[in-house]
Parts: C-alpha cells; sequence; structure tokens
C-alpha cells in the first residue's frame, strides 16, 4: 500500500474512532436517561420482550395497531409511542446510536462494515481487496478525507 493511501487510510480509522467514542459517550447518556424513567424495574433496552412489557404493561402506553403487531416496538412504532411518553423517544435514539456505532469495523487496516462481513469472500484475494479499496473510497468521501 502506498504511503498516501496509509495515511489516508489512518484518517478513516482515526475518524471512526472518533464518532464511536462520541456515541459511545451518547448512549452511557441515554441509558441514565432511561434508567430514571423506569426506576426500580430494571428494563433492558436491547430486549424487545422486556421494553414491551414495560411500555405496554407497566406505562400503559396505547398500541399503534390491532392484532399481532400490537404490542410492537419496532423502529417504526416508536415515533406513535414517543407522543405519549418520553422513553421510547430514549430508545429510538438508543438503537439509532447503537447501529451508527456498530455499523463500521477497522481490522487489519481495512475498513468493514456488517453488510460486508456477511459477504463469504475469505479466500477471494483479489475480490476482496477490490472492495476493500471500493469502501475506503466510499467512506473517505462521505467523511470529507481529501489528499
Amino acid at each position: 500500500m502506498e504511503n498516501q493511501d496509509r495515511t489516508r487510510l489512518t484518517k478513516v480509522e482515526e475518524s471512526i474512532d472518533f464518532y464511536r467514542q462520541k456515541w459511545r459517550a451518547e448512549i452511557e447518556e441515554l441509558e441514565a436517561k432511561m434508567k430514571e424513567c423506569t426506576g426500580s424495574d430494571p428494563v433492558n433496552p436491547n430486549s424487545p420482550r422486556q421494553v414491551s412489557n414495560y411500555i405496554y404493561d407497566v406505562l400503559k402506553l396505547k398500541p399503534k395497531g390491532r392484532g399481532k403487531s400490537a404490542r410492537s416496538v419496532s423502529k417504526d412504532t416508536l415515533p406513535h409511542l414517543a407522543l405519549q411518553h418520553e422513553y421510547p423517544r430514549l430508545l429510538a435514539e438508543y438503537r439509532r446510536l447503537n447501529q451508527k456505532c456498530n455499523t463500521y469495523k477497522c481490522f487489519h487496516g481495512t475498513i468493514w462494515s456488517d453488510w460486508f462481513n456477511t459477504l463469504s469472500i475469505e479466500n477471494q484475494e483479489a475480490e476482496r481487496e477490490r472492495w476493500r479499496h471500493a469502501w475506503q473510497e466510499e467512506y473517505a468521501s462521505r467523511i470529507g478525507v481529501t489528499d
């Protein structure tokens, strides 16, 4: 890899680390606010069952629809629930930041996304190299890294 490419990759990795730290701090603040909302009821925000029980059984919020999806806590129903209580708004923000925080990873100088990790190209060196360069160029342009 050329020196210029290494410099560019280092900047991208530093940007990813910077934003990941920023988002983790925001996530911790949101977790504290959610704990304030739940009080003595411990609710794991990553457990749809616990969140659903808390929102519909403890808070007694009115569901968006009827039938099987009535007790949903998906991202489509949280805005409706957020009109009734602060907890669903905090939960939606928590999920959004968690997704951002876990999307991009750096591994041995390569930027990967969760989507990219699902591809089965471990033994195809040329294909891996082509994808790696494409992802680096895509991500570098998004965050404004220039030569």
